[in-house]
């Protein structure tokens, strides 16, 4: 059943439920430890008004922190965002920051001003076909923004940085996942005064302009119900269960990166065909593949292969160690080449230097300057 409080919201979560379709129990978290943990604390969240913030808002202000701020680009998101938690919650102080992660000055006085102790991180641009097509604003928005939002929380003594990613970030084959993935690099090259965590997941059930609403609408319309290849497969996870987890690795402190437990992974077609036998049992429903769409994989993983899974004290989280990929030196001069190529209208060399996994900071250096 669809969560009730964003019920009038007009992009509500798709009511079917992933435990009904994949009987995999719900996640749990310590609620007493976080609760301790967010005690005192100033917490803000980025992207609060998209599908996983607005549910990591609404966990995070029922842990009672000292003040909540969250911040988003859309008007739209933080007015349902805002009139959600006003109408269902009274004793959190919450601020509402209308606010872009790229706008570096208003980033840098907001925290300066509200000195945040844990910012999650969660705005980006996640849509991988979309991304595709706007290579510059994807590097801008996942990458850069990120970058200069560390930063600021460098300056200004942010105490825990967590980044939301994803297992596109593996072996990318998308520019949304190689944003991610160097994103995941930068964020292993903190200075040392604020604790990083990255947390990579796969798709999020029924989030925002993900697969299965789609499904659903195809499913009431008497279908086509449209997919991209008959072997197409995802790890999938509830935004509850994501944002659950996110708060769960507020209390390890074992490996730089952890990637939240979601195997096996689903076979889309498999899905659809859930779902239409619990939607429409007694219609007859047409698939049609159209082909894998740009940038998209059959298969993706939740790790490397450099990457070493350990257990957590959760049975739902695996921790990944590995030796950082770059220092934080080689990482400033390869931004400056990609910001070198934005400036030049260079879209091609964009894309290639996103998906460099070796390279000479020297030619960089030299060819940003010709």
């Amino acid at each position: 059943m669809a969560d009730q409080r964003y019920a009038s919201h007009p992009f509500a979560m798709f009511p079917l439920e992933l435990e009904s379709l994949l009987n995999r129990p719900p996640a749990t978290i310590d609620e007493p430890a976080l609760r301790n943990e967010f005690a005192d604390q100033t917490v803000l969240i980025t992207g609060a008004g998209g599908s996983i913030g607005r549910e990591l808002s609404w966990q995070v202000a029922q842990l009672n922190p000292r003040k909540l701020i969250l911040v988003d680009f859309s008007e739209f998101n933080l007015f349902h965002l805002e009139h959600t938690l006003r109408t269902h919650l009274s004793t959190c102080d919450i601020a509402f920051e209308l606010l872009d992660i790229r706008d570096t000055q208003h980033v840098d006085s907001l925290l300066a001003s509200a000195h945040p102790n844990i910012v999650f991180h969660a705005a980006a641009y996640k849509h991988v076909p979309m991304m595709e097509r706007h290579p510059f604003a994807a590097f801008e928005n996942n990458a850069l923004a990120t970058v200069n939002l560390l930063h600021a929380c460098e300056k200004h003594g942010v105490d825990q940085f967590i980044f939301i990613s994803t297992d596109k970030a593996v072996y990318p084959t998308s520019i949304m996942g190689a944003t991610k993935r160097f994103t995941e690099w930068y964020v292993r090259s903190a200075n040392g005064s604020v604790k990083t965590k990255t947390v990579r997941f796969g798709n999020v059930f029924g989030s925002l302009g993900s697969v299965v609403p789609l499904f659903a609408e195809q499913i009431a319309q008497g279908g086509p119900v449209t997919v991209t290849h008959p072997d197409m497969e995802r790890f999938f996870m509830t935004v509850h269960d994501a944002c659950s987890l996110i708060l769960q690795t507020l209390l390890f402190d074992i490996a730089p990166v952890y990637t939240l437990r979601m195997n096996p992974p689903v076979r889309i077609l498999w899905l659809v065909e859930r779902m239409i036998a619990m939607m429409a049992p007694d219609t007859s429903i047409d698939i049609e593949y159209i082909g894998k769409r740009a940038g998209e994989k059959i298969h993706e993983q939740l790790w490397a292969a450099e990457e070493t899974p350990n257990n957590t004290p959760h049975r739902d989280i695996i921790g990944l160690s590995s030796l950082a990929s770059y220092s934080r030196t080689e990482l400033d001069e390869w931004i400056g080449y990609l910001k070198h190529l934005i400036t030049t209208g260079s879209e091609g060399a964009l894309r290639q230097a996103l998906f460099l996994t070796e390279f000479q900071t020297s030619s960089i250096s030299n060819e940003s300057e010709e």
